[in-house]
């Protein structure tokens, strides 16, 4: 048996920023009121991603400063 051909990763363009322009997204997404749509807070739904992005925004104090208070 043949083994399988090896292919390189292949890696998604926002993968290549360093992790304080990816930072800076978070902190800019962050700052967006939320919609009905959302299940979680967005500093808690980036930092589920990957290790990378959890990192990044754990990093972000900005990304934990911001409340935003709805009425149901």
């Amino acid at each position: 048996m043949d083994a399988a051909p090896s292919y390189p990763a292949i890696r998604a363009p926002i993968d290549t920023l360093p992790n304080e322009l990816l930072s800076d997204i978070f902190t800019m997404g962050a700052a967006s009121p939320p919609s009905d749509w959302d299940q979680l807070p967005f500093p808690l739904l980036v930092s589920g991603i990957s290790r990378r992005w959890r990192e990044a925004a754990i990093s972000s104090p900005p990304l934990w400063s911001q409340l935003f208070f709805t009425a149901d």
